[in-house]
This record gives structure tokens, sequence and C-alpha cells, in this order.
């Protein structure tokens, strides 16, 4: 499978770089407007063609697939040129800038039957895959609560709030690890432009009474990624940045006793060990290609799908609605 790698800036390398290692797939040309990192693109050899047509590039009948690595404001309008010239994609996070153009996106490529994902890296590591593992085998038990923090100090995006870009890393966990869907969210921010907040703040209403909450931030001083996911049984902490422990299992819950008269009912926090299991160190971006080319050319359904690509646009575009209102929770439309 041949593909075009549409942006080389900050992840457009990175991808070029695992779809040229990927087996059964390699990279027929990259396609950037900017000369500098035109320039880059043709130091690192992934590509047999450089050029700063995009449209040429997704045009070339020899390209079957079209990896969209630009700016989110374009990538509706290169994954939809890539979808309607016949060409599978791959498309960075978020899938689009809203849902409207999210739904466009499905219709064409359903329409099309080409394969339309989403690059939702963190849902490929190995840590979060580790985890998704133990919930299924009931290690949890019933899940209560997510709670989640990714803050740096940069890179401030030009074209979407702190929450379009951070915030969509742990929606897009969120999504893989919990199939419920959200009934509401409220969402706050600011330290920035009206409407392009720098530090946010998603909480997120179940049906089922699970709870999650994620917080976001461009201009923390320290680089933070802790996520606590609760269970009745047991809880996790899953931090992407710890060198050997990114998942530590602990084996507390809460317990509901009743006094001696049982007129009462109280609860009692129970404790025990903690377990820090193995984690795959594969690279992640490696597992989404290889995905991507998985899809492509075996028909599987990927684990980045459109729908969950949606699923993120969606939620984002209700916290955008939420912010504007100054916080009020707003339902989020299935």
């Amino acid at each position: 499978m041949r593909a075009a790698v549409i942006g080389y800036g900050y992840w457009g390398p990175k991808l070029a770089r695992n779809i040229a290692a990927c087996e059964g797939c390699e990279v027929e040309v990259v396609a950037e407007v900017n000369p500098a990192r035109l320039d880059r693109a043709r130091r690192d050899g992934y590509a047999r063609l450089c050029t700063s047509d995009a449209e040429a590039a997704i045009d070339d009948p020899r390209v079957d697939a079209v990896v969209v690595a630009v700016p989110v404001t374009r990538h509706f309008e290169i994954a939809r040129a890539a979808l309607a010239a016949g060409k599978h994609v791959l498309v960075e996070k978020p899938m689009a800038r809203s849902v409207a153009e999210a739904e466009s996106l499905i219709a064409l490529a359903t329409a099309r039957r080409r394969v339309l994902m989403v690059d939702h890296t963190f849902a490929y590591s190995g840590a979060v895959e580790l985890i998704r593992r133990l919930i299924d085998e009931g290690k949890l038990g019933a899940l209560t609560h997510f709670d989640s923090t990714r803050m740096n100090l940069g890179i401030v995006q030009e074209d979407v709030s702190v929450l379009w870009d951070l915030a969509a890393h742990d929606l897009s966990i969120l999504a893989f690890l919990h199939d419920e869907h959200p009934l509401r969210v409220h969402a706050t921010g600011g330290c920035g432009p009206p409407g392009q907040p720098h530090v946010g703040h998603l909480t997120l209403e179940y049906d089922s009474g699970f709870h999650a909450h994620v917080g976001v931030s461009w201009i923390s001083p320290v680089k933070l990624r802790p996520t606590l996911i609760g269970g009745k049984r047991r809880s996790i902490l899953y931090d992407d940045l710890h060198p050997s422990e990114k998942v530590r299992v602990y084996d507390i819950g809460p317990e509901i006793r009743s006094d001696d008269d049982r007129s009462r009912r109280a609860f009692e926090l129970r404790a025990s060990d903690v377990w820090v299991p193995l984690v795959s160190q594969h690279e992640p971006l490696a597992h989404v290609v290889g995905d991507f080319v998985s899809a492509c050319s075996q028909g599987t359904l990927p684990r980045a799908s459109m729908s969950s690509g949606l699923w993120v646009v969606r939620v984002l575009a209700a916290a955008d609605e939420s912010l504007a209102r100054g916080g009020s929770p707003v339902t989020i439309e299935w």
C-alpha cells in the first residue's frame, strides 16, 4: 500500500517514519507547503517524491491512502478531497472541527467504501491496552470514575483551544476504556482569548453514575499526565510519563457496613496490596499505522474507527457550547 502524507510539521515526520517501517506499506509522496519543512522531508528520505502540491499528491494514481497531518481547521478539507478521490484516510485527532464535518466525512467514507480512521495514538499504547484488558477481565469491577490531568508548557495552538488539542487525547482513552456514552458535559476554561482557553476542565455525567473529569493546560510549569481509573474492586493509576511503572493497580475500594444495631450504614475504605504489571514498550504510533494498513488491506475494523473519532468530536463540540454558556451543562446528542 502506497501512502501520501499531507503535512510535515510536528507529527508528519513521525507518521512518515512509521509508515516507511511498516511491512506492506510505503510512503509514495509527502506534500508540505512550508519550504523548510519540505527540505526536511527530502533529507529524511522516507518518501519517493516530495512536493508542495497537496492536490496532486492526493490525485496521484499510485497513492492508495492519504495520511492527514495538517492543522485541525484543514482536516475536513483534505480528508474530504482524499475520500472523494477514492483513497483510504488516516487523519490526526480530532477528526474534524465540528460534528457536521465529522458526519459528512463518515457518510462519504461509507459511500465510497473506504477506511476513515483517526490517529488516537494513546489508545494504542501498551499501558492503555493493558488497562482495557484488566477491565475486561473484571479486575477493577464496575467502573466508577475516570480522572485525568494533561498539562505542559506549550505548544500553544493557534487554530483550536486546549480542549480540542489536549483533552482529545484523554477523551479517546476514555472512549476506548469505557463503552458507555456520557449524557452531559460541563466545561470551563480560561487564560486565553475568548473561546480559545489555554487551561480547561471537562466533567462528564453518565446515566450509570460513572463520572469522568479531564483537566488540561498549555501553560503549566511542569509536565503532568496522571490518570486515575476507579472501580468498585480496584483502582488504577496510569502515568504515561513514569519511566518504568506506567500502570499501578491498587487493591482498594469502598465497602458498606452496618453498625451493630443495623439502623445506619457507613463506608469503610478497603486497602491492600499495590500491583505493578509489566507494560509493553512498543511504539503506539507503529500500532496505529499497522491497524490502518490492516483495515485497508484486509477490511478489518480499526480500533480508532470513524465512530470513535465522531465520539470525541461530539463531546468536544458540546464542551464548546458549555464553555460559551459559562460552564452550564450541555446534553450530548448521540
